[in-house]
């Protein structure tokens, strides 16, 4: 038996450079979420994504 549609989320995981084109693309009720971030906030850390970067992306959930 499949859950009802409430019980379940969808969220799909693009690379960091797809993120806003994915969100846009995708039906309203699917999440999209980051596949890592950095664990300091902003600063020049080449190659990472920091969580203030991906808040102002309104991407809600990453993956650790």
């Amino acid at each position: 038996d499949v859950p009802s549609q409430d019980v379940v989320e969808v969220v799909v995981s693009p690379p960091f450079v797809f993120l806003p084109l994915v969100k846009s693309l995708l039906r309203s009720d699917f999440g999209v979420a980051a596949q890592n971030c950095w664990v300091r906030k902003g600063g020049a850390f080449s190659g990472e994504i920091s969580c203030e970067m991906l808040v102002n992306l309104d991407i809600p959930w990453v993956i650790l």
